[in-house]
């Protein structure tokens, strides 16, 4: 009975010594979208794959090459590989290792010791000495296992799997970014190639007029400043072109670098912004986000790896159990390998060992896991609360782009009419050219106006979906 009260004794002053770890903050729930009294009866549109989503063929097809081709994601797809060695190699140490063995050496004791005495009175094989110099030669295989009793190197293979998983979320975080890239340069085209039709259909009306204008000076009904205005003005709007032009080029050369392709190599058909109307994004249901948003889960999985390794840094300061065993084959001379049972040879051994003395480094180690783990607890909070203010922001863009769109499609079409009104007032001499000047660049820049805002309502349509999640769920 005192002998296993002191077996007992220093494993019980092990566990007792245990650091205690700092608690994690709790987490408030999310509340409910303010925008959209449909959410909580329509699922949320961020479940949806982006393929089912993106209604347009041509930005489909870009979409897939860019994640075919984009550098990053090649670059993330090394990381998961790695994530995937580093599982196999925390798997690995919690199993028994077996290695073979094939040794030979030899060597001479001194006369004058107690091994060297020994030596010298018996007979290695009976009618023959043992030689000065002994030689033994082995052939086995030697094996070890670390017999984990507190889970510790289980706890770290636990924690590799999440940060492999945790892997595979940035990576579809990188998708959805790329997604998103990739649509905002698209409508940015089309809306910069529409840009420049209606800058183009624009200019023919300014020249039909100068010369209208021309030819009613010519009659002495307007002077030469009328004439000078017009010209200005469409100088003006032809400087414009160039700019635009330069824009273009400069958006595409940037979508060839997310496809992996050389300036200069792409071309793009550009209607999509008025071939489609612009479809309404549910939200659904504010928790939705924690299973739907790559960034979030990819923070919960650092979480729980975070968990792990706090335990594993736990069970260091707790007894290692070791077993080793070897067999195999000895003898002192090579053809003595032969022979058996007379050559055979084996062992067992167990250890038990628990840090006592001088665990600074353990402690520090448990230290540093616990603080990582309350920093992942509040990333994992920094995420949640962001995507909620993302969704809250973009619902809000959503409702107003509509309405803005409303309002300026009524406005183009009125400064439209005014257009024609004021070009009939004119050649009735009811109105004077600065009128009709006038009005056509109101009506100009009421459809540049007009394309922003169509072009922004499709690029909240894509940050919503990618913001509820962009498929990745």
């Amino acid at each position: 009975m005192n002998k296993k009260l002191w077996l007992a004794l220093p494993v019980s002053v092990l566990l007792a010594c245990v650091p205690a770890h700092q608690a994690l903050t709790t987490f408030e729930a999310l509340p409910a979208f303010p925008v959209g009294n449909d959410a909580p009866r329509i699922p949320s549109h961020g479940a949806l794959k982006w393929q089912d989503w993106v209604v347009d063929a041509q930005l489909k097809s870009l979409i897939q090459e860019a994640f075919d081709k984009n550098l990053e994601i090649k670059y993330l797809d090394q990381a998961i590989h790695m994530s995937d060695a580093e599982i196999l190699a925390r798997k690995g140490e919690y199993l028994p290792f077996v290695n073979l063995l094939a040794a030979s050496d030899g060597g001479r004791v001194g006369s004058f010791t107690r091994w060297g005495a020994l030596e010298h009175q018996i007979e290695i094989i009976p009618g023959e000495e043992n030689p000065e110099f002994l030689k033994n030669h082995q052939v086995g295989a030697v094996a070890s296992w670390e017999v984990d009793l507190w889970q510790k190197l289980r706890n770290e293979k636990r924690a590799a799997v999440q940060e492999w998983l945790a892997t595979q979320e940035a990576k579809h975080m990188a998708q959805s970014a790329l997604l998103s890239e990739v649509t905002h340069l698209y409508y940015e085209i089309c809306a910069l190639d529409l840009q420049k039709q209606t800058l183009q259909t624009t200019i023919e009306i300014q020249l039909d007029a100068l010369e209208i204008v021309k030819l009613l000076k010519a009659n002495g009904r307007e002077d030469q400043l009328a004439v000078l205005r017009y010209a200005a003005e469409v100088q003006k709007n032809q400087g414009i072109l160039f700019h635009l032009d330069q824009q273009k080029s400069q958006a595409l050369n940037m979508l060839s670098v997310l496809l992996a392709k050389p300036a200069g190599a792409l071309s793009i058909e550009t209607e999509a912004l008025v071939d489609f109307s612009v479809p309404s994004v549910s939200s659904g249901v504010s928790s939705d986000l924690l299973t739907n948003r790559p960034d979030i889960r990819k923070a919960e999985r650092e979480l729980q790896a975070a968990n792990f390794d706090l335990k594993a840094a736990r069970a260091a300061f707790y007894p290692q159990i070791t077993l080793r065993a070897g067999g195999g084959l000895e003898a002192f001379k090579l053809q003595y390998l032969a022979l058996s049972p007379e050559a055979v040879a084996y062992n067992l051994a167990g250890d038990l060992v628990g840090p006592l003395v001088n665990r600074r480094g353990l402690k520090a180690r448990f230290k540093k896991a616990n603080s990582h783990q309350i920093q992942v607890a509040l990333d994992y909070q920094q995420s949640t609360l962001t995507a909620y203010a993302e969704v809250v922001t973009l619902l809000t863009k959503q409702e107003n782009m509509a309405q803005a769109m409303a309002r300026q499609s009524e406005q183009v079409a009125l400064l439209e009419e005014g257009v024609s009104v004021s070009k009939q007032l004119f050649q009735s001499a009811r109105a004077d050219y600065v009128e009709v000047l006038m009005t056509q660049r109101e009506a100009l820049e009421a459809k540049m106006e007009w394309i922003e805002t169509k072009k922004e309502q499709w690029l909240t349509w894509m940050d919503l979906y990618v913001a509820l999640g962009g498929g990745w769920n």
